[in-house]
């Protein structure tokens, strides 16, 4: 009983705390305790220590969440940004205040180092819209109609990854509480369920709890729920339902999502061995490397995985902000060390 009543406590106080500082409930707790020990170690450190670079890495891979999809940065500046906020900091920061609070107070004074107005300024607001959406298509197209209704919840424009929440992912009842709550914070923001059917039974009581609230109109919020089989019951005045099929999917106004135009990806094939494919790529990544994009190459082989490809990515581009380029070169064996195309 006792360590039952401390757990709630701490519950309680994170709830609270989470409450006086907003930018935190963009992450998970876990992603907060793991800022903080970098922050930590770069206050802590000597200049010029040579894992010092790696930690302020690892910081901006993660703070760069709250940067706004509109806005675009080079790696050079979110890091120089970031490593001057925690100059800053070093002078006057206080353990005592929590490291929750720590770096709320981070991520704030970066947010504003980097020129941005308030979170979620630029977005559409307006009334509270609450919409339980019910699609009714056949399921080899699900994915498709899911797909061509977040396009048009959306307005064109791709959710931060923040926004959605997928019910078919792992997801445990203190996460999902975590993302109804976030839901709130950020009224600026358009936030999404989808396959709300897969939630466990639980999170279902949690998800319908939420729905009826009674102060829910007045927070002007944006939320959806996408789901197949009619999961959710709507009992709640504010909460609007809408039935989608094959004929009312298809009258949806084609949105094609706001994708940056130099996203591109070059496919180079021949036939014919020693055809200069590869002296091609390299040429041109060059090329692109002298314009200042960050470029990098990973060969996938029969043995390589998702978890793999992931792992590479994330090494060879900590930051997501900034252009950058990458060289898939695909064969039967893996590469031998060494062999990756040097520019």
């Amino acid at each position: 009983q006792q360590s039952e009543k401390y757990h709630s406590q701490c519950r309680l106080w994170l709830s609270q705390t989470l409450d006086d500082n907003p930018l935190c409930r963009l992450f998970w707790t876990a992603e907060i305790w793991t800022l903080h020990s970098q922050l930590k170690r770069l206050w802590e450190c000597n200049d010029g220590d040579d894992w010092a670079k790696g930690a302020l890495d690892s910081i901006v891979h993660i703070a760069e969440r709250i940067i706004p999809p509109r806005q675009t940065f080079s790696s050079l500046s979110l890091l120089g940004s970031a490593s001057a906020t925690i100059v800053e900091m070093r002078i006057d920061h206080d353990e005592n205040k929590g490291w929750i609070v720590e770096t709320s107070s981070f991520l704030s004074k970066w947010y504003e180092g980097l020129g941005l107005s308030a979170l979620g300024d630029g977005l559409e607001t307006g009334t509270c819209k609450i919409v339980v959406h019910d699609l009714d298509c056949d399921t080899r197209i699900k994915n498709k109609a899911t797909i061509r209704l977040l396009a048009s919840i959306y307005k064109g424009r791709l959710p931060t990854c923040f926004e959605v929440l997928d019910a078919n992912l792992p997801n445990s009842t203190t996460s999902f509480v975590a993302f109804l709550e976030r839901v709130l914070a950020f009224p600026a923001y358009t936030f999404s369920i989808l396959n709300a059917e897969a939630l466990s039974g639980e999170q279902q009581e949690k998800l319908l709890s939420f729905l009826s609230r009674r102060d829910l109109a007045s927070k002007g919020i944006q939320f959806h729920c996408v789901q197949t089989g009619g999961t959710l019951v709507r009992t709640s005045p504010w909460v609007e339902g809408r039935s989608w099929d094959h004929s009312s999917l298809a009258s949806l106004e084609d949105m094609k999502l706001n994708v940056p135009e130099n996203k591109r990806v070059y496919v180079v094939t021949s036939k014919t061995t020693g055809a200069g494919k590869t002296r091609y790529i390299r040429q041109q990544l060059r090329n692109a490397k002298n314009d200042g994009t960050t470029v990098g190459s990973i060969n996938i082989h029969e043995g390589t995985t998702l978890e793999m490809l992931v792992d590479a990515l994330s090494q060879l581009f900590p930051c997501t902000s900034g252009d950058k380029a990458v060289y898939f070169s695909i064969s039967l064996v893996p590469a031998e060390e060494g062999a990756s195309s040097p520019w």
